[in-house]
């Protein structure tokens, strides 16, 4: 049962606006080295905030002022969030690995997201296999997580279409991940190069049980499970492409392809790589 009667564990809030803790830190109530923080920005400088304890259950929520320098995140679902911490408990490894990579560059975010962050990622399919599999043909959500404008040329990948014109019975999708609300989103691979990053780092470290973790989140990330719906048809084309980029590089997916594996490929580069991955 969590408790939320003890005053001392908004202290994790000034390590958090020093930038000097790094997570998971010492509760300032029981002192054991288990306690996270959790931050949402709603609108502006407003938004809202998590501080708990995984070991005393000590924890706290409310209404903060967001620094300029923090960055939301794209994978926790903030409608499954609550005023005690369930949920966030589950996800703290993720939490916590964001935060301090945050903590740790607010300027240039992670290694290659200059990259990352101008990732656009966009859909070719047919109509038909748009309604047949289960979606619409016009401005939709995919699990409340992605945003998918139907339709949208804004930023997509023109010569791609100069050289293959979309088919009147074909359809373009752009896709977003939603960050809350007020349907804001981000880039669609912001969060999955960060995880890749931390997929990496335990492989080097020798810490497979890390490693593996950390693939079994980002197999699940709602970006990937969207590809992966895509990826079952038969004809499609998917376009991942720093803006402005040229497509010069095309893959024809195979059953014994991977998304998950060719995405993570993808965004591993240090120079931006612009991607048409398809099956005709």
């Amino acid at each position: 049962m969590w408790k939320d009667d003890r005053d001392e564990i908004d202290d994790l809030w000034c390590g958090f606006l020093n930038k000097s803790d790094r997570y998971p830190c010492k509760c300032p109530i029981c002192k054991k080295r288990d306690a996270h923080i959790y931050v949402h920005r709603y609108q502006g400088k407003k938004g809202t905030a998590w501080m708990w304890c995984s070991e005393c259950r000590h924890c706290t929520h409310g209404t903060m002022f967001i620094p300029g320098w923090w960055e939301d995140d794209d994978f926790i679902d903030i409608y499954r969030t609550a005023s005690h911490p369930d949920y966030l408990e589950t996800q703290k490894i993720a939490i916590d690995s964001y935060v301090n990579r945050v903590l740790d560059n607010t300027k240039n975010f992670i290694k290659g997201d200059v990259y990352a962050g101008h990732y656009n990622a966009f859909v070719r399919i047919s109509k038909k296999d748009l309604q047949e599999a289960g979606l619409r043909d016009s401005n939709f959500t995919f699990e409340g997580r992605l945003s998918v404008l139907a339709g949208s040329d804004i930023d997509s990948p023109r010569q791609a279409y100069d050289e293959n014109p979309i088919a009147d019975d074909q359809v373009i999708l752009h896709i977003g991940v939603i960050l809350d609300q007020f349907l804001d989103w981000s880039p669609p691979f912001k969060y999955i190069t960060l995880g890749r990053e931390n997929m990496m780092k335990a492989k080097e470290n020798n810490d497979m049980e890390a490693f593996h973790v950390q693939e079994e989140i980002l197999r699940s990330h709602i970006v990937i499970r969207f590809l992966g719906k895509i990826c079952e048809l038969n004809r499609f084309s998917i376009y991942i492409f720093e803006n402005d980029g040229r497509i010069d590089q095309r893959i024809e997916y195979t059953k014994d392809m991977d998304i998950f594996s060719l995405v993570i490929d993808i965004l591993g580069h240090d120079t931006p790589q612009n991607v048409e991955i398809y099956r005709k």
